[in-house]
């Protein structure tokens, strides 16, 4: 399913946090401490991120019966990802749960709320989705 423009915002930062995660895993450019750098400039915009999504987009996927699982795989996920944020101990960790962060939204949560709203309702909420996190501009 090709993504609503509404969602491209949100899937933009998606495609920084990926590249990040593959930093904090060792599979990237950055490593190490250059990862931890890299972490430690992102997490307030990562921070404004996931409070966007919890304001303006799982309350969509709440009334979406097949985003359910998602839903509570994802709570879970960026639960870790908080208590996680400031351990360098936990730096591939952080790189994993930012992963399923990612592919949980742009897999399962975004394509179903996409399909129970509709082009035309998600056109409407075009700019309450719209968000500019900062993560563009981290030097990922």
């Amino acid at each position: 399913m090709r993504r609503h423009p509404a969602f491209h915002p949100v899937s933009r930062d998606h495609h920084s946090i990926l590249l990040l995660a593959r930093h904090l895993r060792g599979e990237g450019r950055l490593r190490g401490g250059l990862a931890w750098q890299a972490w430690q400039q992102a997490w307030p915009s990562l921070q404004r991120h996931l409070a966007h999504e919890l304001d303006a987009i799982l309350p969509l996927g709440v009334q979406t019966p097949a985003a359910a699982q998602p839903l509570a795989d994802l709570a879970a996920c960026d639960r870790a990802i908080h208590a996680a944020a400031h351990d360098p101990g936990q730096q591939e960790r952080l790189g994993e749960l930012l992963r399923v962060h990612a592919r949980l939204l742009e897999d399962r949560i975004l394509p179903a709320i996409q399909e129970r709203l509709g082009d035309a309702a998600l056109a409407s909420l075009a700019d309450r989705l719209d968000i500019d996190s900062g993560l563009q501009a981290c030097p990922i």
